[in-house]
């Protein structure tokens, strides 16, 4: 069944209207849902879903409560990933590591002088 009935919106296009309004009265539960379906991971094992639900399940949580502490600069879900990967990331940046000097003035390491070729064995079984 089709519903002629479609109302535009500037970012996405045509939409029809009851898909706008399930999404303006839809439930936390199919929220939650649609929110986890964006960043669907298929793993072979169980506890691999069941690790990637979990952090799914964090970073929606966080991203709610970040946005309800923080009423006049809301993120979107994918601006708080984001910062969340930027804030993990912040110590390990190359910027941030000290630069290591090496010195090429030493003499040779013995490592670097002497012959690295395998020795033959004697026994033509090993070879």
């Amino acid at each position: 069944m089709r519903h002629r009935e479609q109302k535009t919106i500037p970012e996405r296009g045509r939409e029809s209207l009851k898909s706008l309004l399930y999404n303006k009265y839809m439930g936390g539960v199919d929220r939650f849902g649609q929110f986890c379906s964006k960043f669907n991971r298929k793993a072979m094992k169980w506890y691999q879903t069941l690790w990637h639900f979990i952090i799914q399940v964090a970073l929606i949580n966080g991203w709610l409560g970040y946005n309800l502490e923080n009423k006049t600069q809301k993120l979107t879900d994918r601006g708080f990933r984001e910062m969340v990967i930027d804030g993990l990331f912040e110590g390990f940046r190359k910027d941030d590591l000290p630069i290591q000097s090496h010195n090429f003035a030493s003499p040779l390491l013995p490592r670097l002088s002497g012959r690295h070729i395998p020795k033959q064995y004697a026994d033509k079984r090993y070879q």
